[in-house]
This record gives structure tokens, C-alpha cells and sequence, in this order.
């Protein structure tokens, strides 16, 4: 009896000891969603009756504005407890430039054009999206020179990939039943530099699809079975201990 009452003291501490060494596990959540915007042709023609010729460069430009809004979900904190939060994404762009040129008058003459495509790409996390915007910015330069007309295409592709920097927010952010809304942009430009005197130019910016995926890990841990049943036993012996040095 006595040896009993020297040991439930001891087994509940051990107990207590067990269950504070025991690890949480812990979990990496993984959700991604994907995004697209298809080729669009975005052309820019001009008429020379409106073309000032020996001025040097001149630009006249077309614009196309795109937005796509996509979405992921929030931590779910019944799942236990968020300790850090991790977002990146990764995509492929293409871009094709094409400036054309032909000589309108009677007697053939050189015909010369330059032109460029422009595409400005950005990706921003709406919780604040003037701090958090990622941005690529491609061009490319065509020009063409050639008796009568002329012609040339340069295409390009290439990844945008980045990673948002989230010391600036808080776990609370990044929790609870709404979604994470994410902003993917861009602008797509045609602009026609310079045309040949009493040429017909044009510049097109084509083959310009992006495509790409958004990703989001939550790291979070939760208590293993074994060490909520050694708490619990550890709990069991420390009442236990105390029980029997009240009836004695």
C-alpha cells in the first residue's frame, strides 16, 4: 500500500513528462489554381495621308486591358493551428511582334517600317494589392526594309514565375471561411514606331498567350493521438495522487 502511494505520484509525473516531449505533427496543406488568357491579335494599321514624314520616330499606338480575378480558399482552423503560410506562382508567356510595310506610289521605292509588341504581365494578392504585385514587362522590336514591301516576325517565350513576401501580414490574414482573391493582368500593346515616306505600315502584336497556376501551402501541426492519451493519463495519476492523500 505504501509502495502504491510512492509510485501514482511518479507515474503521473512521468506521464506529464511523455506527453510535453511528444511532437506535434505536423501537416503541409497544398492548394493551386490556374489561369489563362488566350492569344488575342491586337493590330495597329496606318494610313500615311496622316504620317508627318522626316520628323524622326513617331509612335501611334493600340492597347488591350485583360483581367482575370481567381481564387483559393482560406485555412480552415479546425484543422489545427496555421504556422506559417507560403504563395507562389509560376506561368509561360509567349509574344510575337510582326511589322509589315508597302510602298504606295507609282515608281518602286524602298519600303520600311518599325513597330514593337509590349506586353506588361503582373500578379497581385488582394489582401493588399498595392504592396503585393509581381510584374514582367516583355518587349520586342521589329523593323523590316525591303523593295516594294516587306515583312518581319519575331516571337519570343518565356516563364514568369514569383513569390509573394508575407512578413507584412498576419496568420489571422490568411484564416477563416472566406477566400484568398488574387488580381492576374496585363496590358497588351501594338505600336507602330516609323513608316517609310508614303509607305502603308502596320504592326501587330499576336501569339501572346499566358498561362500559369497559383499555389498556396498552409503549415500547420496538430496533437498525435499518443500524446493526447499520455496528457490524459498523466492527468489520471496527478488526481489520482491527490485522492488518496486526502482520504489518508
Amino acid at each position: 500500500m505504501k509502495l502504491l502511494k510512492v509510485l501514482t505520484p511518479i507515474l503521473g509525473l512521468a506521464m506529464c513528462t511523455l506527453s510535453l516531449s511528444s511532437q506535434a505533427t505536423i501537416i503541409i496543406d497544398s492548394h493551386s489554381v490556374a489561369f489563362n488568357f488566350e492569344t488575342f491579335n491586337l493590330e495597329r494599321d496606318y494610313n500615311p495621308v496622316k504620317w508627318t514624314p522626316d520628323v524622326g520616330d513617331q509612335t501611334t499606338r493600340t492597347k488591350k486591358a485583360q483581367n482575370r480575378t481567381v481564387s483559393l480558399a482560406k485555412f480552415d482552423s479546425s484543422l489545427g493551428q496555421l504556422q506559417g503560410v507560403n504563395i507562389w506562382f509560376d506561368s509561360i508567356w509567349s509574344l510575337t511582334s510582326k511589322v509589315g510595310s508597302y510602298d504606295q506610289r507609282n515608281n518602286p521605292k524602298p519600303a520600311s517600317g518599325k513597330g514593337r509588341s509590349i506586353s506588361n504581365q503582373s500578379v497581385s494578392l488582394f489582401i493588399d494589392p498595392d504592396k503585393e504585385v509581381i510584374k514582367n514587362h516583355e518587349v520586342i522590336v521589329t523593323k523590316c526594309k525591303a523593295l516594294d514591301s516587306c515583312r518581319e516576325t519575331e516571337t519570343e517565350t518565356g516563364a514568369f514565375d514569383g513569390s509573394f513576401d508575407l512578413g507584412v501580414f498576419d496568420m489571422a490574414d490568411f484564416m477563416g471561411l472566406g477566400s484568398l482573391d488574387f488580381t492576374v493582368r496585363r496590358f497588351l500593346t501594338a505600336d507602330l514606331l516609323k513608316c517609310g515616306f508614303k509607305d502603308r505600315c502596320w504592326e501587330g502584336n499576336s501569339n501572346n498567350a499566358w498561362s500559369g497556376n497559383i499555389h498556396v501551402d498552409y503549415t500547420y501541426y496538430v496533437p498525435e493521438p499518443s500524446t493526447l492519451l499520455l496528457m490524459s493519463l498523466g492527468l489520471i495519476g496527478l488526481g489520482a495522487s491527490r485522492l488518496r492523500r486526502r482520504l489518508h
